[in-house]
């Protein structure tokens, strides 16, 4: 009984702690020696324990339906759940990667430089845009509607997803336009703007923003010795700089800046307002809440991507209510009956550090099933339920 009231304890505390991230930001660390390898790996929240994935160099990364994609000329799919390579798309030289309409979008190294595939059945090159249109390689790239929208050289490139053809071609109207720079696209509040980086031997930056009706951009700040070493990342009304919580405010069209460099928001999760937030020169990711440092953990070496995905969340999007799913008995000891009303679909369970332990398919229309946990040890765990409409998430104690 004092084993059963302390995991009830452990529990409740979970629960009550629920607004800290539970899940697995995806990181890609750089070898520190010509004998070492660049490495993909994770950290898991909230234990902050680090797991390698694969020893793998590596120039962007999504993820799409709990599978996550590299980007490393080839297309590497690993399963999140299971932590291993399960798939890839193979001749792509692909250099960054976005999905729409379960369609997987590549920018090439090679022609052409704009690619599309089948991301679900057979990966198969769909289409490509002629090099007479997109004829060099983006230096970014993101998805709006059925728009994706790339920088190349000093313009943006617009290509019409649903008629497989380039839209526009834009050019940045740049505050200073006799300097190189590189950029990066954000996009906030269904708008989208440009991050241009200049390198004029001081440290610069300027934000532009489309204009989706005329096509054309428009300035909206420069600012003097600042500049983003990483894409900054758009939160809601916010777009999140180089030192956090430095951010331009899109409703407000302020700029409100705290310093330069370091450190940087590499992500956020909405679950639980949490930003992960990476300092180079100690190579260590922090969790801030606000302005506050909840968490910090030091990766081995120095970071080049980052990207989280949630744990805990739960969509219902094609039940009728929560209570159409009945677990019980919870405490259990022995077995787990699921109910699950006219749904198909596959369930999980996992332990507390993550590790998939039980995977049972279920039939279409299945009043009932039990699952036998009589092998798992005492603890907590958690239960996944997936189907192709929606996906469940919730927690229970195992008893001796």
């Amino acid at each position: 009984m004092k084993k059963l009231i302390l995991l009830i304890s452990i529990c409740i505390s979970i629960s009550l702690t629920a607004q800290n991230p539970q899940g697995k930001l995806f990181v890609h660390t750089q070898k520190s020696s010509i004998n070492e390898k660049d490495v993909f790996g994770f950290v898991q929240y909230p234990s902050l324990q680090y797991y390698t994935i694969d020893s793998t160099e590596l120039t962007d990364m999504m993820i799409y339906n709990d599978k996550i994609y590299i980007a490393n000329n080839d297309v590497g799919i690993y399963s999140i759940q299971t932590n291993q390579k399960i798939d890839s798309v193979t001749n792509t030289d692909a250099r960054q990667i976005c999905n729409w309409n379960d369609k997987l979008i590549i920018t090439s190294h090679t022609q052409p430089y704009f690619r599309v595939y089948d991301i679900i059945n057979n990966h198969n090159l769909e289409y490509g845009i002629d090099t007479l249109k997109i004829k060099y390689t983006p230096t970014d790239i993101i998805v709006s509607g059925n728009w994706a929208v790339m920088t190349i050289d000093t313009n943006l490139v617009i290509v019409d997803l649903l008629f497989q053809d380039t839209l526009a071609t834009v050019g940045i109207e740049a505050p200073l336009k006799w300097a190189g720079y590189s950029s990066y696209l954000i996009e906030a509040n269904n708008e989208i703007y440009v991050d241009l980086e200049y390198w004029t031997g001081a440290p610069r930056f300027s934000f532009v923003k489309l204009d989706k009706v005329n096509l054309k951009t428009d300035s909206v700040f420069h600012v003097e010795m600042n500049m983003n070493v990483y894409k900054p990342q758009a939160v809601s009304d916010k777009i999140y700089l180089t030192e956090y919580p430095s951010y331009y405010d899109t409703n407000a069209d302020s700029l409100h800046l705290l310093g330069f460099y370091s450190p940087y928001v590499v992500d956020h999760d909405s679950a639980s307002d949490y930003f992960f937030v990476y300092e180079e020169i100690t190579n260590t990711i922090l969790c801030y809440y606000d302005t506050v440092v909840k968490s910090s953990f030091t990766l081995p070496n120095y970071m080049t991507k980052a990207l989280f995905y949630p744990e805990s969340t739960t969509s219902l999007s094609s039940l009728r209510s929560k209570n159409d799913i009945k677990i019980y008995p919870i405490p259990a000891k022995e077995k787990l009956i699921i109910e699950i009303p006219d749904q198909g679909g596959k369930l999980r369970i996992y332990n507390a550090s993550g590790s998939l332990l039980i995977s049972k398919q279920f039939v279409s229309e299945a009043e009932k099933s039990e699952i036998n946990i009589s092998e798992l040890t005492m603890g907590l765990y958690f239960i996944e339920i997936e189907n192709s409409h929606c996906k469940y998430s919730t927690k229970f104690i195992k008893v001796e």
